[in-house]
């Protein structure tokens, strides 16, 4: 993947070709080798819903891959009408189908069980259907573990809303029906008050034998939820932590576009000096569903709009600036600057590398790790050898050059 100049964050794109089977280590999600990882990509609307079918299924998540998304989060409503207790044989195929299909574009899938409150007193208990629970992550679990599926999270409660304790005691009854099957699965489990009470799994946090697979759902809706920024900074010293489900707007998908608590919400992801954690998100929402949070207004295709602010600003252009790569497969879509090809030669590589432009330019070559930090920097013209003492792992080269960048993995042994 490439990068165009549009103020794109630090961590450039990769994905399961890059990564493999995640892992804890400690409290950070990370790759196949131990190194930190950061997925980012979109939840879609509930699988059920009419208006958002055609924002689903392979070319779709092509489409977001495009976008810069490594990660696709399909949302499936439990028990509202039409929902998956209405019929879960075609739910679980529609959630097979998406897995076999992520796969084959190295993209990550998290399947999440959308549990929705009542609209009384807005209660919301996993244990209401904890059975049938059990048995669709049984057979989801199982199948990946037939078909050497390990790209897939499990994010098994979203938004309950009953007590810390009574999701704790759902969570241990669930969990180990998917370990059954895979037992190193990563699985993200909601906190109590639709996933906002962050803190309570730090004083009381799920069973240390599944210390290796469990991490903690963290929601937020920028208008609504930025007094719960400490929380979130505070929550990631202690326990793993993933967001789930956020957007820049109020939680409800109303306006207005709160933009820049948006944007402190992402520096806490990204940047270890606030927390000690680089922490994975999935934006809401990807969908046709008439809402300001939406990526794409009205159809899901890729000249496709959405909401404007009062000064004109797109949400689309908002959250496209968010993703790792900032890439999209027709560039007349948006305005990018056309990037500088080179070559990486040896590499895989155990020391010194020569970088070589397609072009006799100037240009700047940094190497990132995958924490997103620079190691190494230098300017070059035309093409340079850079001996750099690097410690083994897979590293991302930056090249600048005529305001636009390109990107290149390259492998340390």
């Amino acid at each position: 993947m490439h990068a165009g100049a549009c103020g794109c964050h630090s961590l450039w794109y990769a994905d399961y070709s890059d990564w493999g089977k995640l892992q804890l280590k400690g409290n950070q999600l990370s790759d196949k080798e131990g190194n930190p990882v950061q997925l980012t990509g979109w939840s879609t609307q509930s699988l059920h819903l009419d208006e958002v079918q055609e924002c689903l299924g392979e070319s779709q998540w092509k489409l977001m891959n495009q976008y810069g998304a490594n990660i696709v989060r399909l949302t499936m409503n439990v028990d509202a009408p039409d929902a998956y207790l209405s019929n879960p044989d075609k739910f679980k195929d529609i959630v097979k189908k998406s897995i076999a299909e992520t796969r084959l574009l190295n993209m990550y899938c998290m399947i999440d069980w959308h549990i929705i409150p009542d609209s009384i007193n807005y209660y919301a208990d996993p244990n209401d259907y904890v059975a049938e629970s059990k048995d669709f992550f049984g057979e989801i679990s199982k199948y990946c573990s037939d078909n050497g599926y390990d790209h897939v999270l499990y994010e098994i409660c979203n938004e309950p809303n009953c007590g810390w304790i009574n999701v704790k005691n759902y969570a241990e009854e669930v969990i180990p029906v998917i370990t059954a099957n895979q037992p190193d699965a990563i699985i993200v489990v909601g906190t109590d008050a639709w996933c906002q009470k962050i803190m309570e799994p730090v004083s009381n946090p799920i069973n240390p034998d599944y210390k290796k697979n469990v991490m903690y759902s963290f929601h937020y809706y920028a208008c609504s939820h930025y007094s719960l920024l400490g929380d979130f900074r505070n929550a990631q010293k202690n326990i793993p932590v993933f967001v789930s489900e956020w957007s820049a707007f109020k939680f409800d998908g109303s306006g207005p576009f709160c933009a820049q608590n948006g944007h402190e919400m992402i520096v806490a992801c990204e940047n270890r000096d606030i927390a000690p954690q680089v922490v994975s998100w999935c934006i809401g929402t990807w969908g046709g569903k008439k809402e300001n949070s939406s990526f794409l207004e009205n159809i899901c295709d890729a000249k496709s709009s959405s909401y404007k602010d009062d000064k004109g600003g797109k949400y689309f252009d908002y959250v496209y600036e968010l993703m790792p790569s900032c890439y999209v497969p027709d560039p007349t879509i948006l305005n990018i600057i056309t990037s500088t090809e080179f070559s990486i030669n040896p590499n895989p590589t155990s020391g010194e590398f020569t970088i070589k432009l397609a072009e006799n330019i100037e240009a700047n070559v940094e190497i990132v790790n995958m924490a997103g930090q620079i190691v190494a920097s230098q300017k070059i013209v035309g093409s340079a050898s850079i001996n750099k003492i690097l410690t083994a792992g897979v590293y991302t080269v930056v090249v600048k050059s005529n305001g636009g960048a390109s990107t290149q993995k390259l492998v340390v042994k």
